[in-house]
C-alpha cells in the first residue's frame, strides 16, 4: 500500500501536538468540574430551605467527592500543561 501523494512536503515534526492533547485533557477537566458546581451548587442553594441540615450535608458530601477527584487529577499530573 502506497501513502497518498498531496503534492506537499511535510514541513515540521508532530512532536508539537503532544501538548495539545495536555491542553484538550485540562480544558475537559474544567469542564467537568465547571459544569458539576455550577448545576448542582446553584440548584441545591435554591432549595436549600427545603432540606435544611440534611440538604446541608448533601451539598457537603457532594463537594467533598468533588475535591477528592480535583485532587486525584492534580496528583495524577493532568493539569500540567508541559
Amino acid at each position: 500500500m502506497q501513502l497518498m501523494n498531496a503534492a506537499e512536503e511535510p514541513v515540521g515534526s508532530a512532536v508539537g501536538f503532544a501538548s495539545m492533547s495536555a491542553f484538550y485533557v485540562t480544558a475537559l477537566v474544567f469542564l467537568i468540574f465547571d459544569v458539576e458546581v455550577s448545576s448542582s451548587l446553584s440548584h441545591g442553594a435554591l432549595i436549600y430551605r427545603q432540606f435544611g441540615l440534611f440538604g446541608f450535608l448533601e451539598m457537603a458530601v457532594f463537594l467533598f467527592i468533588l475535591i477528592v477527584g480535583y485532587a486525584y487529577v492534580w496528583v495524577k499530573g493532568d493539569l500540567k500543561l508541559g
